[in-house]
């Protein structure tokens, strides 16, 4: 046994004076006279040995209550091998799991209001000359300083739930990195989370053999969630007036089957479509949802289902430009097919056409759709501008002349990994398929006839598919090409494997030349990204350069309640803009330049969280073991387990409460024997 104050001890010494006392305590007596011993009915005398065994007693009391509580100021405990680990100054990190995960309830109240009011009495149990860092998900700079006690218990009150996510391990390594460069003898980490499985990378944790670490889980209670996974359409590009079939994935998260989920979606606030939705156990489905866009500009959608207490996951945001005006460009040689008639009469176009002497760099990147025709010969600028223009999210269609230079057309297409142009065939051949199962002629027919007359050649140049990077749309008897697309970069590459002469094809003038331009130009807007994960995805690409050099562009909250300053960096012909940390809530933005609007942003939450798989007591321990972490406990934050921390920190099991009750007993006695004894007088 040792006293954490045995300097108090020599208050023992005050013993000697109560038995001094009753050593020395010569009683005076009173004579008193009666004038006649006839009125005493009875005298009971005390004999001299009774009344010092009463007094004795007594004075044993007195003299045990009083070095009961002399020792009990001088704080005797029992030392245990935890608490001689204890001893010393010490540094306690808390990670407090802020994840949208923590909205799952338990009795009414969420997994992180829990959670931090564990952490506040966790925190509570140790001296105000500990030292604490308190960290959540976010990773703030404020996380990388030590706190006292209040400014811990404050920090733990201003958490809130955040989008961020963060593996188990780069939680430990910051932790880690700050209690290492503290003066603190002891280094104590707690987990405090309801330790989901898709983030418990336990294995990527190293040199934490000698570390003390305990979990606390925020609660163990399964928790049923169905959630939407994605969303996506079926073809890459919307087209003004046409039906667009939006796919959304929903996921049920639990083993029960969910029946007659309610599914919503809603474009530029207006409610477009509801149904309802049957998921197995474990199971996915896939709901297509029909509608179309009938203006152009910004548009905003969102998918919803209904889905407690998780909600975070029951709102799927997506945006989307049609764009005012498709820019066509009509690059021209010495042969050309008339195709301005095509676009002429749609005021959605805007039609130029440049002889390829005259094209350049400007012209050729501000289009959204480049047809070249009849060029004898490719210059090398216009090899140039057009294999970058393709990469950056072009759409070119090569029609080839009848006297093609082949060395300056397989440059281009070489760039582009496209097919290649062999020597001129005098072969006749017919075309034998169309595949209309592309999403390039699928809106566009839904079959053909088997009589149905397709395009033959006289002449043309074989289109060589070696690397095998090109589709053929449509094939000839020889199973090689008569119109092929390649994707390149962000763009697509249509090449033709005849020119414009009608003496050497009859494609030309077949419907489905026709078709096929005015498909590649429908199609010729770049896809674009519908939304954003927050905390997930850090930029989004442009092809637009900024205007001023400092590269500032602005991101705002549709409904004005936010703005943010977002940076950028040019790379490669393309800007990437960075999503700001501070973007914390779903929903629809802008982003801007100048105050002008440059395209629309939907934000959803990272649906990393949406799998509610938990990790038992068992698989924690278990996972813990595999990294050699031998000072690693689960523990519950609740009455037992905060005294028990009590023990240990106060350096074993203290013995100052008994002897606050053993010197209140030997009060009592005392009291009870003195009316005792005077009852029998």
């Amino acid at each position: 046994m040792r006293f954490v104050h045995p300097e108090i001890l020599w208050a023992l010494t005050a013993l000697a004076v109560p038995v001094l006392i009753h050593l020395f305590n010569f009683r005076r007596y009173k004579k008193i006279a009666f004038s006649n011993v006839s009125f005493l009915k009875e005298v009971k005398s005390e004999t001299t040995k009774s009344s010092k065994i009463r007094h004795l007693i007594i004075l044993i009391c007195r003299l045990l209550a009083f070095a009961a509580l002399i020792f009990a100021f001088a704080q005797p405990f029992f030392p245990t091998a935890l608490s001689e680990k204890m001893n010393g100054s010490r540094a306690v990190s808390v990670y407090i799991d802020n994840s949208l995960s923590m909205q799952a309830q338990q009795n009414g109240v969420s997994f992180l209001e829990t959670s931090k009011q564990k952490a506040s009495a966790l925190v509570s149990s140790f001296s105000n000359n500990d030292r604490f860092q308190i960290i959540s998900n976010n990773f703030k700079g404020s996380d990388q300083r030590l706190l006292s006690k209040d400014e811990a218990l404050q920090f733990i009150q201003d958490i809130s739930f955040s989008p961020e996510t963060k593996q188990i391990s780069a939680v430990f390594d910051r932790q880690k990195d700050l209690l290492e460069k503290s003066a603190a003898d002891i280094h104590l980490y707690y987990w405090i989370s309801d330790f989901q499985r898709n983030t418990f990378d336990i294995q990527d944790i190293s040199n934490a053999q000698n570390e003390i670490v305990t979990a606390i889980p925020a609660a163990e209670v399964k928790q049923k969630n169905i959630s939407i996974d994605s969303i996506y359409f079926s073809t890459p590009q919307r087209i003004l007036n046409n039906s667009d079939t939006l796919l959304v994935v929903i996921q049920n998260h639990s083993s029960e089957e969910i029946s007659n989920v309610p599914l919503s979606l809603e474009l530029d606030g207006v409610q477009k479509a509801v149904s309802a939705v049957t998921l197995p156990g474990n199971g996915i489905a896939t709901i297509p949802v029909a509608f179309s866009t009938t203006q152009t500009g910004f548009h905003y959608g969102s998918v919803r289902i209904n889905d407690y207490p998780l909600v975070f996951d029951d709102v799927h945001y997506f945006a989307y430009a049609i764009s005012e005006k498709i820019n066509v460009l009509n690059i021209i040689g010495s042969e050309q097919q008339n195709i301005a008639q095509l676009f002429s009469d749609d005021p959605q176009y805007n039609f130029n056409t440049l002889n390829a002497t005259a094209a350049n760099t400007e012209a050729i990147l501000t289009s959204n759709f480049i047809v070249v025709q009849g060029v004898q010969s490719l210059s090398p600028q216009l090899i140039g501008d057009l294999s970058n223009y393709i990469e950056q999210g072009g759409t070119a269609f090569v029609i080839p002349h009848s006297v093609s230079d082949l060395l300056s057309y397989n440059n281009l297409l070489g760039r582009c990994n496209s097919v290649q142009l062999g020597a001129k065939s005098n072969t006749a051949l017919s075309a034998i398929n169309v595949d209309l199962n592309n999403p390039f002629y699928k809106p566009a027919f839904e079959r053909l006839q088997n009589n149905a007359s397709l395009p033959s050649v006289n002449m043309h140049f074989p289109l060589n598919n070696a690397n095998l990077q090109s589709i053929p749309l449509i094939s000839l008897q020889d199973n090689t090409p008569l119109l092929a697309q390649t994707n390149f970069g962000k763009g697509r590459l249509f090449v033709c494997a005849t020119s414009t002469l009608k003496t050497e094809s009859t494609f030309p003038s077949h419907a489905l030349f026709p078709v096929s331009i005015l498909r590649a130009a429908e199609t010729s807007a770049a896809a674009q990204k519908l939304y954003y994960q927050l905390g997930n995805e850090s930029y989004l690409t442009l092809t637009h350069t900024p205007s001023t050099t400092e590269g500032l562009f602005e991101i705002a909250a549709t409904n004005n309640s936010k703005s943010f300053i977002a940076q950028s960096r040019s790379i490669g012909g393309e800007t990437e803009v960075f999503l700001p940390s501070e973007i914390n809530e779903s929903g629809f933005y802008e982003l801007k330049e100048n105050g002008v609007s440059l395209m629309p942003l939907a934000m959803n939450f990272n649906n990393t969280e949406s799998h509610v798989d938990l990790l038992s007591r068992e698989e924690l321990t278990a996972l813990t073991s595999q990294v050699g972490l031998s000072e690693f406990s689960i523990k519950d934050a609740n009455a037992e387990m905060l005294q028990s921390l009590a023990t240990e920190l106060g350096g074993g099991i203290s013995l100052w409460k008994y002897l606050i009750y053993a010197t209140l007993l030997f009060i009592a006695l005392e009291i009870v024997f003195i009316k005792l004894w005077k009852s029998k007088k």
